[in-house]
């Protein structure tokens, strides 16, 4: 074995430590954010599954905090306790999706044109990104739809690259091009069944799908050769998941009630998830995090778009896919069906996407020096920024709900007299109250 042999066997196994010892870190990061009390919003979605009758009754439950597949979660999981028992199923699902993200990079990686190393560092990539992101960490492993979610939308997201690399452009050993042998059934069957089980968990999942139907229309234009196979393809792919959206749309979507909350616009909220993503220090009104993640998505797309020595793109379809997913999709949507109240989680799938979309898209050598520094020096704030937001999470949790609840019946027991909290006709806050002082055995104290 050559010197160079051996040096490149190295970096691969390098590589794959290093990935390893990352997937381990974000399943234990996730474990360790979800070890701590329930906030009002989960613990709402726990006491509207707990009385529901039937499985099929999560379809009739029209509340914006309970989408059926996480309602459905809720109600087979026990209903008690304060700890990380009801979230165990999206902190789960949250763990698989840095799993999910590493083989996209992976994929992605070598459908741009990268050598196997290049691939494995893309993977490295992938997994630090979506491991340490503060968003996906935070609201993927609460007893919501939002982890779930992210899962669904990564594996749909796989079953498109799969779909791209099965039908890519090949030489074969004469330097001409053999016809694509197409997509077979695995990845739309994958994406068929992604696509449905995200809109279960989270109606905003349905970014995914847009982006999802406009991808196969571009990809059978151009990877597809007969009117016919055009055909069977946009069938297969998009049916199954246009019938599902709008099963959901009619019995459960249209008739949702979203709860309240501060009336932020839509530059507020972008504004507030940005700062989070980009782990910059956060200010409402400052605009830092916007325009890198806008910099961000067309360093992403520019691979996809590169042109080929016939002078078209390289990956129209794909880039599609991220652009309507990340932009298009919620900004039409939001025109459509605005919804009352505004909240950042909102586009956490779009940004899900975004993440997915940069590891494949790192500089390479002959990229300039400079930008080369840039990126280097963002990806280290947002690392930093990132973790610091972890720690947070981890040290304070999600609220003190449960710590002021406890001084309260403490104080209950010096006294004679039963103690009384005012709620103030919150909802939300009284649900939370009596929830854990039905678990302390307080009711009749507080």
């Amino acid at each position: 074995m050559s010197a160079a042999t051996g040096s490149t066997h190295i970096r691969h196994r390098t590589a794959f430590a290093l990935l390893v010892v990352l997937l381990v870190g974000s399943f234990v990061l996730r474990f360790a954010a979800a070890d701590n009390a329930l906030w009002c919003d989960e613990v709402v979605s726990i006491l509207h599954a707990a009385r529901l009758r039937r499985a099929w009754d999560v379809f009739r439950l029209h509340q914006d905090n309970n989408h059926p597949l996480n309602t459905l979660a809720l109600r087979l999981l026990a209903a008690g306790g304060a700890g990380s028992s009801q979230r165990i199923v999206s902190v789960i699902a949250s763990c698989l999706t840095v799993l999910v993200a590493a083989r996209i990079a992976w994929r992605h990686a070598q459908l741009l044109g990268g050598d196997r190393r290049r691939a494995g560092w893309a993977a490295v990539a992938g997994a630090v990104a979506t491991g340490l992101c503060y968003p996906l960490v935070l609201f993927g492993t609460e007893a919501r739809g939002y982890g779930m979610a992210m899962l669904f939308a990564a594996t749909a997201v796989l079953a498109i690259i799969e779909c791209e690399h099965a039908s890519a452009p090949r030489a074969d050993a004469n330097g001409r091009a053999p016809r694509p042998h197409g997509p077979g059934w695995a990845p739309i069957l994958c994406w068929n069944i992604s696509a449905c089980l995200a809109l279960a968990a989270h109606l905003t999942a349905i970014f995914v799908l847009l982006a999802g139907g406009v991808w196969s229309a571009l990809f059978a234009w151009k990877r597809l050769e007969t009117p016919g196979r055009r055909l069977g393809f946009l069938t297969a792919w998009n049916l199954l998941p246009a019938v599902a959206a709008l099963g959901i749309y009619v019995v459960f979507a249209s008739r949702i009630a979203i709860a309240g909350g501060p009336q932020w616009s839509y530059a507020t909220v972008l504004d507030e998830l940005a700062g989070l993503a980009t782990g910059l220090p956060y200010r409402r009104g400052l605009w830092i995090g916007v325009p890198i993640l806008v910099a961000c998505l067309a360093g992403g797309l520019a691979p996809h778009l590169r042109r080929d020595s016939n002078g078209r793109a390289a990956w129209p379809a794909l880039a599609s896919f991220f652009g309507v997913g990340i932009v298009l999709a919620p900004a039409l949507v939001l025109v459509i069906q605005p919804p009352p109240y505004l909240h950042a989680r909102y586009f956490l799938l779009p940004l899900s996407l975004l993440i997915l979309l940069l590891p494949a898209a790192l500089p390479q050598r002959k990229t300039p020096a400079p930008l080369r520094g840039v990126v280097a020096l963002l990806a280290m704030v947002a690392v930093a920024g990132n973790a610091r937001e972890l720690a947070d999470l981890i040290r304070h949790g999600r609220g003190e709900y449960l710590r002021c609840i406890e001084a309260i019946d403490a104080d209950a027991r010096s006294r004679k007299t039963p103690v009384v909290v005012g709620i103030h006709s919150q909802f939300r806050i009284g649900s939370v109250t009596n929830f854990y002082l039905k678990q302390m055995g307080s009711l009749d104290r507080v």
